[in-house]
């Protein structure tokens, strides 16, 4: 047997995959047992079984195929049976089997009222029958070989189960909501069960794969000469990577990671970033941080920062009674922010600023179509980061004074720009060409509202101790705003 580019070694364990005689989990199947595993092949086809099992056999390993029914309990845990008496009892279950029925299907991506009078498979035409068949063999042929074979496994460290979802459990596919919801169903059964078997010595976990090119899905991808569909193009467009995956190339080496115990033996349920710090916490960490850099580089803790011994940007006593100075330097910031927003919508638009964007809309989906989203991460830190290093140094120069203490009410701040910018503008900003360039303004039009709003309570006389009271109060009614209108909203439904 061929050794697997991760040296994951599975002798003397016994897998089981169901949904074998498919395309995907009969690769899953042969990668298992050039890993030295013993292998159960679960499926209703037993030709096909049977020529795998040969075709493995061939190579040097061990297999054996079992005709199953996923959706029959009685069936399952008689399969189970004969593969501890003829294998051993389970060591590592695949749940591959699952799949879609035309009868669950929607026949256009959007509906129309035309749709009505039209010879259209609609939303309000779906088979229940095909609906409840798509249901029990994603999320029902999933739990009951799952009952089967996990008794086997309860109180043996080192047993692992592992589920296939799929990318549309996070982003559903147009014309497909039977399949999409199912997976869902599947991605949500994975992480319950991860922390139901934690105590036992069991790893849950599920491959969530994007699109790859299989028997089953050829009709969708391809017309009848082979040229690919308006859809497969549609799909390519939205694909980093540019291409469908490869089973073998793209697949098994997450296959083989997930079940390896040496190097994925505390990883249950879910993958996180490398140190599993949220983006939002690493940024208070990186301030906490620099709080000792700046105290060393300053050699005290706070400094004058004067015109007289720096060549300043921005200061205070640039300022006159002049008006024409003060419009002037007005203009002056408003055009360095229009600068900075203008630079970032251009490096979002790169295919680097692509990938972080796609890192922060949907992490799981990102890492499926190829993004290292581990890395984007840490170039979106490094220039968040970056942007409120150098809010610092130019407030620094505003004031004429550096302090070690600066910018510990900043996050508050910040938050409160983005909120506030987000309630008031978000709306406008949604369905635009150029939405994005608009969100970015929107934080700055956020940030100038708070600021007003912290002067109207300083005109209004009010105690200036109070001030931080005050800014916890806005934040607090900005962010109730968008909950209390969806409660409107719903009580008016």
């Amino acid at each position: 047997m061929e050794q697997n580019v991760l040296n994951t070694d599975l002798t003397g364990k016994v897998a089981v995959v169901t949904g074998a005689s498919g395309t995907l989990c009969s690769i899953f199947a042969k990668a298992l047992a050039r890993a030295g595993a013993k292998v159960a092949l679960l499926g209703r086809n037993m030709e096909k079984l049977k020529a795998l099992a040969d075709e493995i056999e061939a190579e040097g390993g061990i297999a054996r195929g079992y005709t199953c029914n996923v959706m029959n309990k009685a069936n399952c845990l008689q399969v189970a049976e004969d593969v501890m008496a003829e294998l051993g009892s389970c060591d590592i279950l695949v749940n591959g089997a699952g799949g879609n029925n035309a009868r669950a299907n929607t026949d256009k991506e959007y509906f129309e009222m035309a749709d009505l009078e039209d010879d259209t498979v609609t939303f309000f035409d779906l088979d229940e029958s095909g609906v409840e068949m798509v249901f029990d063999l994603n999320f029902i042929g999933t739990l009951l070989p799952t009952q089967a074979f996990a008794r086997q496994m309860v109180g043996r460290p080192g047993c692992n189960i592992l589920n296939i979802s799929s990318m549309n459990a996070y982003l559903p596919l147009t014309k497909i909501p039977a399949y999409s919801g199912s997976k869902a169903a599947v991605t949500n059964f994975t992480q319950w069960l991860a922390v139901h078997f934690s105590k036992v010595g069991i790893r849950v976990n599920a491959i969530a794969p994007g699109f790859f090119a299989s028997e089953q899905n050829a009709s969708l991808l391809y017309n009848e000469g082979g040229t690919p569909t308006a859809r497969t193009n549609k799909i390519l467009a939205a694909t980093p990577m540019g291409r469908f995956g490869d089973s073998e190339k793209d697949l098994v080496g997450a296959l083989l990671f997930l079940l390896n115990n040496d190097a994925a033996g505390f990883i249950t349920g879910i993958l996180h970033t490398v140190l599993g710090i949220p983006g939002i916490l690493a940024s208070i960490l990186t301030q906490i941080s620099l709080y000792s850099i700046n105290l060393n580089i300053m050699g005290c803790s706070n400094q004058a920062v004067s015109v007289d011994k720096y060549p300043l940007v921005v200061s205070l006593r640039y300022l006159s009674d002049s008006n024409s100075t003060r419009v002037q330097i007005f203009a002056t910031c408003i055009l360095f922010c229009f600068a900075i927003v203008a630079i970032l919508y251009w490096y979002f638009g790169t295919e680097q600023g692509h990938a972080i964007r796609a890192t922060g809309c949907n992490q799981q989906m990102a890492r499926a179509q190829g993004i290292n989203t581990n890395l984007h991460t840490v170039i979106a830190l490094m220039i968040s980061n970056g942007l409120v290093g150098l809010s610092g140094g130019l407030y620094a120069q505003y004031q004429g004074a550096a302090d070690v203490n600066m910018g510990r009410g900043a996050i508050v701040i910040g938050l409160a720009a983005v909120i506030i910018g987000e309630v008031l503008f978000g709306r406008l900003c949604a369905g635009k060409n150029l939405a994005f360039a608009y969100t970015l303004f929107s934080v700055i039009g956020g940030a100038i509202i708070y600021y007003i709003v912290m002067n109207v309570v300083l005109w209004l006389k009010l105690p200036s101790d109070d001030l931080k009271l005050f800014s916890a109060i806005v934040v607090a009614v900005f962010l109730a705003i968008p909950y209390l209108k969806s409660t409107r909203k719903g009580k008016e439904r």
